[in-house]
């Protein structure tokens, strides 16, 4: 479907741009700056008498005298009465010439980088665009808004707070599928352009698939495309914006219903509880509400029936086809597979990394790490990597009923999360364990129980035993791992867990001759061009076989690279020079060159296991850190893992 098309189809009928061009005036600071102060002055005293005297009255009316303009000139208002006089062409051309040249200058470049998207919603799209300066103003119905990064700023986090100030304010009333599509546009691009956009995205809290970035340099040539990107996957962007809506508005009519059914809750109530339950447990009462009120919560959310309706839309979108990437992928799933798994760090602070009395403090799905020496002085930002881990698989009513007097711990190793450990092999692990900003996995060793005495792990959870208890299992992770260990438990189902993805740098090497090879192209991972996501998918069905058989997953990892690849890969190639490559790859290299579509291909997922059909007959290989001493074919992409940290 056509861009045009595209532009009806969704009812896109009116736009706005938001860029500094548009309301320019000269401050003092611009003027001073760019000016020659004494060429000023010498045009501005040249000035005829009445001239001279339309600009006395400004000096006079901000304090100053007649004659005091050099003073003056440290004022806005001076100034602007000058540009407005400038204008109305009522100053010389000397003075005009003096004041306000490189300004002038500059406005026009600004305004002239803005006059491809200008025709191409006028004359184009038939698109009516209304224009912003700084000066803010209302949204008032367009569906589309372009705004620049800097809008006149010079310090980049400056701009970006502003920036992120302004659409935040322009969107904040309204609901996600009612926002508009908003583009953030800048002079600069690649990773810094990167990096702004995915801050500012977040600091303006906006739905990532109404979100997009472009450099103002490439408006003639790829605008059009990213506009018809957009547009053609808006249809499945507002079934999104309507679920995080939708939960929205479940989350403000829970929180009412739950804070009601707390309020029924008297003092009886809770003395009831703790007589008549908990204490024949032996369980604390804020111990046992708080999960349980947590459980409520998501009850009362439950309750709301527009959630299970939007769900049902959720599972009839259609995403076989992945929409083209932006920005690599979220690191947000990160944090969201945390949640899954474990409770939240500030709870356990609160309670407290040592224990005094473990016998009712330690509970089932504890993890307890032997303190490193960088944790002296009580300092909880060490790294994690490499240290051994345990978990408490007792439940916390044995020991405090006194049916048992040691806590059954299962060992593990925590490890810097590492997608790579899961090409090879399927383990027993944690995937995600979130510290002080790290990804951490957590591989357990089934067959490794130790039974230790509450006196002893008493010791161990002071203050000074060396030990600390650093985080907490929710119910159903906490019971999968003690069913790792206890053999005649029914097995546990489990959430289904979130996929990895991981920022990686990523290397083009071609074949030269027979005995050599190049580097066309090599990105660092912080210049976030590639990223690995690793997941698992359904393993397809051995032919003969029913339909009906259980279905079988097993771990894949597919390579991601980001769109930006586009145009960096054109220019490595066209720097590199196709006659330095091997003849039988020369044709595929410039059909890249020359043909978008072609080049768009290569920004699908890549299963890292098989090579990438680069061209016809022509096979592209997939390495990691290093090429294989062997490799005989002529294209190959090299997989560069991030620097772990420890």
């Amino acid at each position: 479907m056509s861009l045009e098309n595209l532009i009806i189809e969704n009812e896109i009928t009116r736009a706005l741009i938001i860029d500094d061009a548009y309301d320019m005036a000269p401050t003092s600071y611009i003027v001073l700056k760019t000016g020659d102060l004494p060429e000023i002055m010498k045009a501005l005293h040249a000035e005829p008498p009445e001239v001279r005297a339309m600009f006395e009255t400004v000096l006079v009316e901000n304090g100053f005298e007649p004659d005091e303009i050099e003073e003056g000139l440290e004022e806005d208002a001076f100034i602007l009465k000058l540009w407005e006089m400038s204008e109305a062409k009522t100053l010389t051309a000397k003075s005009t010439l003096a004041l306000f040249e490189v300004f002038k200058a500059d406005r026009d470049a600004k305004r002239a980088a803005l006059e491809p998207l200008e025709r191409l919603l006028k004359d184009r799209l038939k698109v009516k665009f209304d224009t912003q300066g700084t000066q803010y103003s209302e949204l008032d119905g367009c569906q589309i808004v372009f705004l620049d990064l800097y809008l006149g700023e010079t310090d980049a986090q400056s701009a970006l707070d502003e920036a992120a100030t302004r659409i935040k304010r322009m969107v904040n009333r309204l609901s996600d599928a009612n926002r508009p599509l908003v583009f953030l546009m800048s002079t600069k691009g690649g990773v810094e352009l990167d990096s702004k956009a995915s801050e500012l995205q977040k600091k303006a809290s906006l739905l990532g698939c109404k979100f997009r970035t472009i450099n103002k340099d490439e408006f003639e040539q790829h605008l059009p495309k990213v506009l018809e990107s957009v547009l053609r996957d808006r249809p499945r962007a507002q079934v999104i914006a309507a679920w995080v809506d939708t939960w929205n508005q479940a989350i403000t009519a829970a929180q009412t219903q739950f804070v009601s059914a707390l309020r029924n809750l008297d003092l009886p109530d809770y003395s009831y509880l703790q007589k008549f339950r908990l204490n024949a447990e032996g369980i604390a009462l804020g111990e046992y509400m708080q999960p349980t009120l947590l459980d409520f919560l998501g009850y009362c959310i439950e309750s709301q029936t527009p959630i299970s309706k939007m769900a049902t839309e959720l599972d009839r979108m259609d995403l076989r086809q992945a929409p083209e990437m932006h920005l690599l992928p979220s690191d947000q799933i990160s944090e969201l597979a945390h949640a899954r798994a474990f409770i939240h760090r500030n709870y356990l602070e609160e309670k407290g990394f040592f224990l005094d009395d473990v016998a009712k403090d330690l509970q089932l799905g504890d993890v307890i790490v032997k303190l490193p020496p960088e944790a002296a002085g009580n300092q909880f930002s060490f790294p994690l990597g490499g240290l051994p881990a345990w978990v408490v698989i007792t439940q916390a009513c044995d020991i405090q009923q006194s049916n048992s007097d040691s806590f059954l711990l299962l060992r593990g190793t925590i490890k810097v999360r590492d997608w790579t450990s899961n090409i090879s092999r399927d383990s027993v692990n944690t995937d995600v364990f979130l510290w002080n900003g790290t990804e951490y996995s957590i591989d357990w060793a089934k067959a490794q129980v130790s039974a230790i005495k509450i006196s002893t792990m008493e010791k161990r959870l002071k203050q000074a035993g060396g030990y600390a208890r650093i985080a907490r299992f929710r119910g159903v992770e906490a019971l999968r791992l003690q069913n790792l260990f206890a053999s005649n438990l029914t097995r546990v189902g489990l959430p289904v867990s979130f996929h990895n993805r991981v920022e990686v740098g990523i290397e083009l090497i071609v074949r030269q001759t027979a005995t050599t090879q190049a580097t066309i192209f090599k990105f660092l991972p912080e210049e976030k061009m590639a990223a690995i996501i690793d997941g698992r998918v359904l393993k397809p069905a051995a032919e003969g076989v029913r339909a009906s058989s259980k279905k079988e997953s097993g771990p894949a990892q597919v390579l991601a690279i980001s769109p930006r690849l586009y145009d960096n890969f054109r220019s490595k190639i066209e720097a590199f020079g196709l006659e330095n490559v091997a003849q039988q790859i020369r044709g595929a290299l410039k059909s890249y060159i020359e043909s978008t579509e072609d080049l768009k291909k290569l920004s699908e997922h890549h299963d890292v296991k098989k090579p990438i059909l680069f061209g016809p007959n022509i096979k592209c290989d997939i390495f990691f850190e290093t090429v294989k001493p062997d490799w005989k074919g002529m294209i190959a992409v090299l997989i560069q893992k991030p620097t772990l940290k420890k």
